[in-house]
């Protein structure tokens, strides 16, 4: 295994394959799940970070989603799948064991960009402003 990784480092694969693909395509997905949520979540309530819009930071494979006061990323997450079949990842889920759990963590949704389909997410985007709003309707 060892040989391998030399091997990928040596010949510059593997940084060329990282600033030349995985970058340019984690920003661009970055950008396509941060404008679905724009049009499909935050007419509901929902805020994000990170958000290029009001901070300077951006990274990672990950945008988290803060939901409105009155919701709860657990009751989100239980309503998602039943109604929608949408499988979706609490913000307490992804916590630190034994670590400090205070904050906002069980209002947060943590979508991840690089893992699915583009096309699956935005639909997913779609599909939670769907359940957002029934919950909001029905509360």
């Amino acid at each position: 295994m060892s040989t391998i990784i030399n091997e990928l480092l040596e010949d510059n694969f593997l940084p060329e394959y990282i600033t030349g693909f995985l970058v340019p395509e984690g920003r661009r997905r970055h950008i396509r799940l941060e404008s679905a949520i724009k049009e499909h979540l935050c007419d509901l309530g929902v805020s994000f970070t990170p958000d290029p819009e009001n901070s300077p930071l951006a990274g990672g494979y990950y945008i988290w989603v803060l939901l409105p006061d009155a919701l709860t990323a657990i009751q989100v997450c239980e309503e998602a799948l039943k109604r929608q079949n949408l499988v979706l990842g609490s913000g307490e889920t992804f916590a630190v064991p034994g670590g400090n759990r205070s904050g906002d963590l069980h209002r947060r949704l943590r979508l991840c960009f690089m893992w699915e389909d583009e096309g699956r997410l935005i639909e997913g985007v779609e599909r939670l402003g769907v359940v957002i709003r029934d919950i909001l309707a029905n509360n």
